[in-house]
């Protein structure tokens, strides 16, 4: 299914921005078909009046997000009501020599002070490639929107702050939080770990040229088990109590964390940190990330132990058992340029900071030191997302908009 409405907005007097707008439309819908549909509720997909502005909001709840190209002047009113009436975030493109700019603008300002999340708008057709950018984080969102978070397992006893903030990630991301009890679980695994599961995913782990040693079935299984739930509950991403798991299962889901990343974009997160895992869940699609919690402060740096990263992030992965531990192994590819980042749905904020890597080792698992991330402590939660490479400051501002968060770079002021 299309995920964005694209619809353009036209004086209803205005008869050649009517033809530009019906030739615009036409070549958005070709260049991103299957992507974009156009109205079924108005003419040509061309707003003209505030009855067909509220009209169309209306259809484009059952999108992801909606497109609207200002072909003339005198339309700002009808941009707005799209946008206030739509509930998705709006994508605002001006047609070039079209005097709309200030169309464009008004509508694009008003919409932000009523806080409906929309991005700023684009000129059309140069500003073409970012709007390919914006299609490209509608898709990771439809991923999300819809979907659901699993929470596998109680919250762990020795957190300072075990309220989860599952109503404000429910309306911010418009997902799903279900929660599965752990028995439910262990009694998949003992199906799964009887049927033989791990032989097979240990085969098509090995011609993939992944190294498997030592004894790994339970990790293997529980794997094939977390891939299973999260697919048949359309899940983008999964909080899971690790040391309960590792206590009934013997595995606490290092591995399986690592492999539905890499083969299924989606997170796994431990000690229930439902945020972490809504974060996550955010730039998976778009960006190699891990998810790690930071246990060690030293000159060179904060050291944060990784408890999942896809295979891709490491040159010649193996999968290793050792001493009972199952872990994920390989050369870090080199990556200069990484980011923190971690939501805060209550305030509706998306923090973000810049580090270096300084240093990477095994304690068993992949830990990295990071240099200029004292901004562990303003981030707070129990786990961050670190993105990897330059290009995931700008998804996080995109994402952003798309979003309405207002997104806090560490040691500097806020991005509205």
């Amino acid at each position: 299914m299309p995920e964005v409405l694209a619809v353009a907005a036209v004086d209803p007097l205005d008869a050649e921005a009517r033809r530009r707008a019906s030739n615009i439309l036409s070549r958005i819908a070709s260049k991103y078909a299957g992507r974009v549909a156009l109205s079924s509720r108005v003419s040509g997909s061309i707003v003209t009046s505030l009855s067909e502005a509220e009209m169309v909001g209306t259809e484009s709840r059952y999108y992801s997000s909606v497109l609207v190209v200002v072909a003339s002047r005198r339309t700002a009113r009808l941009v707005y009501d799209i946008g206030v009436s739509s509930e998705r975030p709006v994508i605002i493109a001006f047609v070039e020599g079209s005097g709309a700019l200030a169309e464009a603008v008004d509508a694009y300002s008003a919409l932000r002070s009523q806080g409906v999340p929309v991005a700023r708008p684009l000129p059309y057709p140069s500003g073409e490639e970012q709007l390919t950018a914006y299609m490209e984080l509608v898709a990771t969102l439809s991923r999300i929107y819809g979907s659901s978070l699993l929470v596998i397992g109680g919250i762990p006893s020795w957190l300072a702050s075990p309220q989860l903030p599952l109503s404000e990630l429910r309306r911010l991301l418009d997902l799903m939080i279900l929660q599965l009890d752990l028995n439910d679980l262990v009694s998949r695994f003992e199906e799964s770990l009887a049927a033989g599961e791990a032989s097979r995913l240990r085969e098509m782990l090995k011609a993939r040229g992944v190294e498997v040693e030592g004894e790994v079935d339970k990790a293997l299984t529980l794997s094939f088990v977390l891939e299973k739930l999260a697919l048949d509950n359309r899940s983008s991403a999964i909080a899971l109590n690790c040391r309960e798991v590792s206590e009934r299962l013997g595995d606490d889901g290092h591995l399986a964390a690592s492999l539905l990343l890499e083969s299924d974009s989606i997170p796994v997160v431990c000690d229930t940190d439902v945020v972490a895992a809504a974060t996550a869940a955010l730039f998976a699609a778009s960006v190699r990330l891990a998810t790690a919690q930071p246990v060690e402060e030293s000159v060179k740096g904060v050291e944060f132990e990784v408890y999942s990263a896809p295979l891709s992030v490491l040159h010649r992965p193996r999968v290793v058992e050792r001493g009972g531990v199952v872990t994920v192994e390989g050369e870090l590819r080199p990556y200069t340029e990484v980011y923190l980042a971690r939501l805060d749905p209550r305030e509706a904020v998306l923090h973000i900071c810049g580090c270096s890597v300084v240093e990477a080792s095994y304690k068993p698992r992949l830990r990295l030191t990071l240099s200029g991330c004292s901004c562990v402590y303003e981030l707070g939660g129990r786990y961050q997302t670190i993105l990897f490479g330059r290009e995931a400051l700008a998804i996080a501002e995109k994402l952003s908009e798309l979003l309405g968060l207002r997104l806090r770079k560490a040691g500097s002021t806020d991005t509205d």
